[in-house]
């Protein structure tokens, strides 16, 4: 079993957050003791011009294999929209929501994990290309109420080779 942070998933976010409870939950369970998982993680990354605040859905990390940065998107179905690049997720009710697109937010994540981390003393020497080189820092999108999906509904960048 993984080690989890925090050790449960919060029970007032389940309902809330019914698609990242079922990442968690197979996480916790289906990964060893290698694994480190953060959940729900908050971030701030402040520039000369301004403050910016955002929320890592997971970090998964292993000595071994690095670290993943998951962005999950529940949703009975989840709409690509090429011709405006916009997304789209349908839940039970098939009632539509607009999304922010899951890959910009996992891409976007994954650098700001890598600034927060060159303030570690630690990883002070290294700048972020070099962390990541250093950390082997990927990124992934989840969608956790999906049962399919075709290629033809995805963006050439979200397709793995």
């Amino acid at each position: 079993m993984a080690i989890m942070y925090p050790n449960n998933f919060p029970k007032p976010l389940i309902d809330y957050l019914r698609g990242e409870a079922k990442v968690y939950e197979a996480l916790k369970t289906q990964l060893d003791n290698n694994w480190t998982v953060y959940s729900n993680v908050i971030w701030a990354n402040s520039t000369s011009k301004s403050v910016r605040d955002g929320e890592i859905d997971f970090i998964v990390s292993h000595p071994k294999y690095g670290v993943l940065v998951l962005e999950v998107k529940g949703g009975m179905q989840i709409v690509f929209h090429p011709e405006t690049d916009s997304w789209n997720s349908i839940d039970a009710n098939m009632s539509g929501h607009s999304i922010k697109n899951p890959y910009e937010q996992a891409r976007s994540n994954k650098y700001s994990l890598l600034n927060q981390l060159t303030h570690i003393p630690e990883f002070r020497k290294y700048n972020t290309t070099e962390l990541n080189e250093l950390l082997n820092v990927r990124y992934a999108v989840v969608f956790s109420d999906v049962t399919r999906i075709s290629s033809g509904n995805l963006p050439s960048y979200a397709l793995l080779e």
